[in-house]
Order: C-alpha cells, then sequence, then structure tokens
C-alpha cells in the first residue's frame, strides 16, 4: 500500500507539472503573437510617417532617385530603377504609374521592346519627351521609329549615340519626314548625318542647341536654322581624303 500511495503521490505531481508546462507554453505563445503585432504596428507606423508626406514632395524625391543614375547608362538602368522603386510600396507603385513624368525619357536600345515603349508613351500622357537613340538594331529598328515617331508632336530633346552610319542616315531619312514642334535640344554623335531637314525651322521651330560631336571633315552636311543659340561640333581631319 505505501508503494501505491507513493506512486500516485509522483503521478499528482507530475501532473501538477504537466499543468504549469502548459501554462507557461500558452503564455509564451501569447506573448509571441502580442510581439508580433507590436512589430508589425510598428512597421506601420515606420510606412505610414513615409506615407504622410505631401505628393508633392514624395513625387520630387522619387523624381530625384529615378535622374540621380548615370545619364551615359539610362537607356538600360531607368527601367529596372522605375520597377525596383515601384515595388517597394503600394503608394509608390501608385504615384509611378501614374505620374506622367516618370515615363518622360524615351530610350530605344538594341533590346527595345515595342510593347513596352507603346506602354510607357501612353503613361507618359501629354508630358514632353526626351528620347535617347543608343546602338540600336537595325532588324526591329524601323517599327521602333514608327512608334516613337507617333509622338513626335511631344520631343523636348532628342539624343542620338553610337549609331553605325548606315543606321545613323536611315534614322535621319525618317525623321526628314516629321514636324517636332517642342524640340529644344539635339545631340548626334559621331554625326553620319547628311541633310538634317528635320532640324530647319520649319520643322523643329523651338531648336535651341544642336550638339553634332565629331563630324568628319569628308562628311557631307547640310542644314538651315534661324532659331539656334547653342551649335557645338568638331571637325575630324583624319577622315580627310
Amino acid at each position: 500500500m505505501d508503494e501505491l500511495a507513493h506512486a500516485r503521490t509522483e503521478l499528482v505531481q507530475l501532473q501538477s507539472t504537466e499543468r504549469m508546462l502548459v501554462e507557461q507554453f500558452l503564455a509564451v505563445r501569447i506573448a509571441i503573437e502580442t510581439q508580433k503585432s507590436k512589430i508589425n504596428k510598428l512597421v506601420e507606423e515606420r510606412c505610414s510617417l513615409i506615407n504622410r508626406l505631401p505628393i508633392e514632395l514624395l513625387t520630387r524625391i522619387l523624381s530625384f532617385l529615378l535622374t540621380s543614375y548615370n545619364a551615359d547608362l539610362s537607356p538600360y538602368t531607368l527601367p529596372t530603377l522605375r520597377k525596383n522603386l515601384a515595388s517597394v510600396l503600394r503608394l509608390w507603385r501608385d504615384l509611378i504609374l501614374n505620374t506622367p513624368t516618370f515615363w518622360s525619357e524615351i530610350g530605344l536600345i538594341y533590346n527595345s521592346d515595342p510593347k513596352s515603349l507603346i506602354t510607357q508613351l501612353k503613361r507618359s500622357r501629354e508630358h514632353l519627351l526626351d528620347v535617347t537613340i543608343f546602338s540600336p538594331s537595325k532588324g526591329s529598328l524601323y517599327a521602333l521609329l514608327d512608334i516613337i515617331t507617333s509622338s513626335a508632336n511631344r520631343w523636348r530633346s532628342l539624343t542620338l549615340k553610337t549609331v553605325e552610319d548606315s543606321i545613323c542616315s536611315d534614322i535621319i531619312r525618317k525623321f526628314n519626314g516629321f514636324k517636332f514642334p517642342c524640340l529644344e535640344n539635339v545631340f548626334i554623335n559621331p554625326c553620319y548625318c547628311g541633310y538634317l531637314q528635320f532640324l530647319s525651322p520649319t520643322h523643329s521651330p523651338s531648336l535651341r542647341h544642336l550638339d553634332l560631336g565629331r563630324l568628319s571633315a569628308s562628311e557631307r552636311f547640310s542644314m538651315t536654322t534661324t532659331t539656334l543659340t547653342t551649335l557645338s561640333l568638331s571637325i575630324d581631319c583624319a577622315y580627310n581624303n
């Protein structure tokens, strides 16, 4: 009987310990959930500080971030940077998607996608455009040129860089058939141009600044303009026959 009583007493102690451990376990679970809620609240409060910024100020901050990259690489880096910023917060995404200025820099490069260009032009709405053509591929060039010249009336600047002479001639020939009423700044380097009809006062009445970079001394070049305030070019005599 003494042994049975002892066993029963030990069982009671074990059951008491079990209840205590269960209570501790439940207390820890509650503490964990409480701490999670606290963390989530702190995160929400921190995000809400950003969300409480005036839209105008937030727009300027995002605009600064989008223009703080190396300008020479912008046609390549801008889409990725814009996508990364849009993934930070839903507010940022909505702001970027619905602010035309964030879509006003049009880049035409070797791997440009026609659908992406069309989407970007739609999102830029009626905002003036800064167009960069950088080492384009001839395969899809004409389709891409058709897309961007559909908004020629909104071009504010044009940069044409590192383009083969035959491709450059094709691009200039294409542009000569359009008018660019808002075009103010043009940079073409190297320049294998011929006749730049699209930069004449009739086609580009607002043109103020023209930079033709390196121009071969043997290159045939002609244009007529009465609106320029700045003209920059260098003659490369090494190509002179």
